[in-house]
């Protein structure tokens, strides 16, 4: 069998698939999912893009022959759709060949796990013990700022949270637009930020607007919070859009980190900064 057989993840996309355990995850979120339809997804993911016939998923998935294999072929497919957010018409991951079988779209990244005794391995265990005194100077740092006023201090340690809310949409580009926002954060605001913050990306639509709406909030500790309302254009990529709010929210915390600097009055706690971001097309 190939290098895959070796691996202990499959990565695609934004997700992960642990073989050891058959766990689906996303963002590090485990996504619940019958085993059927997950060792589906690994007999897939492990096809590297070539045509998976349905004669050889009978045989891995169903080789006893006790269930009607179009009936449970076709439930394991929904399943998987709809915890990967794919589309039977227009599929990022798994697309149909009438007749023939499945083949898988996405490019996969196998991971194999580290050996025991290989140096990786060692240095593997040191991490607990440095991840604690990291952890000690982070609690010592965020107990001196926290009865202070927002400082941008630059080059600074910065502890937050990024949480991707909800959604009513199941379209796959607006949920892959939440994760471009989500995963440009942390860039944006270390070195701008001390102390504790938190962000939430969300996609809401107004009455008055068929558009989607993103709307990107920062919540920092001590200090009013920044809230930037995105009209999403069409046709435009989500990374683009992900680039564009990431240049938007650097150049509000640059100005309160100038502003700062130069004794200006600063919003009062508990107040926020709304910006309404307007995206050329």
């Amino acid at each position: 069998m190939s290098d895959a057989s070796k691996a202990q993840s499959a990565h695609f996309g934004a997700f992960e698939l642990n073989r050891q355990t058959l766990v689906l995850t996303r963002g590090g979120h485990p996504i619940r999912l019958a085993p059927q339809p997950l060792k589906l997804l690994l007999l897939l993911a492990d096809s590297q893009g070539r045509l998976l016939r349905r004669e050889e998923i009978r045989e891995h998935l169903w080789p006893d022959q006790t269930v009607e294999f179009d009936q449970g072929l076709a439930h394991c497919l929904r399943k998987l759709r709809s915890a990967l957010n794919d589309s039977a018409k227009n599929p990022r991951y798994i697309e149909t060949v009438p007749r023939l079988g499945l083949r898988f779209l996405e490019s996969v990244e196998q991971r194999t796990a580290v050996e025991p005794d290989s140096p990786t391995a060692k240095r593997t265990l040191l991490m607990p013990a440095l991840l604690f005194g990291f952890a000690l100077v982070l609690a010592v740092l965020t107990l001196a700022w926290r009865s202070q006023a927002f400082t941008p201090v630059a080059n600074s340690t910065s502890v937050g949270t990024v949480t991707i809310a909800a959604s009513d949409s199941e379209e796959p580009a607006l949920l892959s637009l939440q994760q471009a926002v989500a995963d440009r954060i942390p860039e944006v605001v270390q070195g701008l930020i001390s102390g504790p913050w938190k962000a939430t990306v969300t996609i809401t639509r107004r009455a008055e607007s068929s558009r989607p709406r993103l709307v990107t909030r920062l919540e920092i500790s001590g200090s009013p919070s920044i809230s930037l309302d995105v009209d999403v254009p069409e046709m435009v990529p989500p990374e683009r859009i992900a680039r564009d709010v990431a240049n938007e929210l650097s150049a509000l915390l640059h100005r309160r980190k100038r502003e700062a600097e130069l004794g200006s009055p600063q919003p009062a706690q508990g107040g926020a900064r709304e910006v309404t971001v307007t995206l050329e097309e």
